[in-house]
């Protein structure tokens, strides 16, 4: 719930709902998208727009503040988070506004406490049926968790990072085909930091500005089935670092695919290819990856569905020697709707980081339970553990850790 609201820099709006029955893979619905009409608000209507303010309020534990290995300390954090979501509500096209804030207040640590900020703009124009262009802009102001790599867990306050993100985009379907292309802007901005006697931690060598052109075509076998290849082209332009050779790189990746829906009990997509990178310094040497995207779902029962995601990418480093990183991620989670208004979730991640040009390789592994008790239309519990294990081995490794967070909360809703 309201950990989710650093990712969520940008808005969130309904795609057309024009997709022919060769693209419809609508034959169930996961019990996270059920709707629940009963338990929704309806807003605050004026005219074409509808606003729905929100107030997220929960207290949190966790058993290991700074990710120690040793000596670990626990606390209580109490967690603010209004936000607000201002869309259009019109049968064509869409423009939707959103904002939020999340204070988090360590009661022990008070120096660990900080606020987030996020806001986003995105707005859909419909050209014809099965046709639109989308964009969207989003800035957030967040800070790195203890648990991340890097100087995370040892500056004396949390590293701030402000983000700024934009992209453009174009659907098209005709017939059994369909074409997608967009291009995205990503642009970090990370804050120096300190150590606790007061050595400074330049955090400029993470800042960057990447460009990513990404072009989909698909072609449906059947109405159940569609075949696809794709391309990504990203560009990352890193500030330069005195004395480090530039990690400046450029990364194609191509993949083939295919989305399907197996009668009413499994739907997904699966993506395999390769991924190739070269950096602007001859210096360091360019890679090859094999690379993969998987998402598929399971409905088990009417009330049950089990999803599963995987993947591997080069990824950004948060280390100044480390050119990039290679990452692998697993997840699993299974979803119960015990009643209308009570789901239960349980789930476990795996992630596989292999740092470039350095010896370090992480692994961490979470595993999480979680329930949500839906009051009424405007009032909702919800309650999380969570768990996460960090092995870090290699001569740049971290300090293992081990960290159990424990939240409840209640969400208001207009």
């Amino acid at each position: 719930m309201l950990c989710a609201i650093l990712s969520a820099n940008t808005v969130s709006i309904a795609q057309n709902n024009d997709a022919s029955a060769y693209f419809d893979r609508n034959k169930n619905i996961s019990v996270k998208e059920r709707p629940k009409p009963e338990y929704q608000t309806d807003g605050i209507r004026s005219g074409i727009w509808v606003f729905k303010p929100q107030l997220g309020l929960a207290t949190e534990y966790t058993d290991n503040v700074f990710a120690e290995d040793q000596d670990k300390q626990n606390d209580i954090i109490g967690v603010i988070a209004p936000s607000v979501v201002v869309k259009s509500d019109r049968s064509i096209h869409a423009l939707e506004f959103n904002a939020g804030v999340e204070t988090r207040q360590f009661f022990d640590n008070s120096s660990e406490s900080h606020t987030n900020i996020y806001t986003g703009l995105r707005g859909r124009l419909d050209v014809r049926r099965g046709a639109y262009f989308d964009a969207g802009v989003s800035y957030a102001r967040g800070h790195d968790d203890r648990t991340t790599a890097g100087a995370a867990r040892v500056a004396e306050e949390r590293i701030s990072v402000d983000r700024f993100d934009s992209f453009i985009g174009g659907y098209r379907e005709f017939g059994r085909t369909r074409a997608q292309a967009a291009i995205k802007n990503r642009m970090r901005d990370y804050k120096n930091g300190a150590l606790p006697d007061g050595t400074a931690l330049d955090q400029d060598f993470r800042d960057r500005n990447d460009w990513e052109l990404e072009f989909r075509g698909d072609y449906a076998v059947s109405p159940e089935t569609a075949v696809f290849a794709r391309a990504i082209y990203t560009d990352e332009d890193y500030d330069d670092v005195q004395g480090v050779a530039s990690r400046d790189q450029k990364d194609l990746t191509l993949e083939v695919g295919a989305d399907f829906e197996v009668t009413e009990l499994v739907r997904g997509e699966v993506a395999v290819g390769v991924s190739d990178v070269k950096f602007d310094d001859t210096g360091r040497d360019d890679f090859n990856s094999f690379s993969y995207q998987a998402g598929v779902e399971w409905f088990a029962t009417p009330l049950i569905t089990v999803e599963t995601n995987a993947s591997r990418r080069v990824r950004p480093s948060t280390l100044v020697n480390a050119s990039s990183v290679l990452e692998d991620q697993l997840s699993l989670r299974a979803d119960y709707e015990w009643r209308r208004n009570i789901v239960a979730s349980a789930g476990a991640s795996f992630r596989k980081s292999d740092f470039r040009d350095i010896a370090r390789q992480d692994k961490r592994l979470s595993y999480s339970v979680s329930g949500t008790y839906l009051m009424n239309r405007n009032v909702g519990l919800t309650a999380r553990l969570i768990r996460t294990d960090l092995d870090s081995d290699g001569l740049f490794e971290q300090p293992d850790f081990k960290e159990t967070r424990i939240m409840i909360g209640v969400e208001l809703k207009r």
